[in-house]
């Protein structure tokens, strides 16, 4: 199963063949469960579904940290 710092997550793919101005879009989801509620990143392109923009999309979404409010870790001082 996937996680996202130690919280459960699920990554979503969606591939839409002809989107509203006639090209193909793509987009990739990833909901992580916080305490009480769900939070989501996602990225999306145009130009259909290729190996290139695959491997970016999951590439772009796997350096996403989940932090709490009270979360003093390196990646969450921001």
């Amino acid at each position: 199963s996937l996680t996202v710092s130690g919280r459960p997550a699920a990554r979503f793919q969606l591939d839409c063949p002809r989107s509203v101005g006639g090209r193909p879009e793509s987009f990739i989801m990833l909901a992580i469960a916080g305490p009480s509620d769900i939070h989501v990143k996602q990225v999306a392109w145009r130009g259909g579904t290729t190996a290139a923009g695959l491997t970016w999309g999951r590439n772009y979404l796997a350096g996403t940290t989940f932090c709490a409010a009270t979360d003093r870790t390196p990646a969450c001082r921001r």
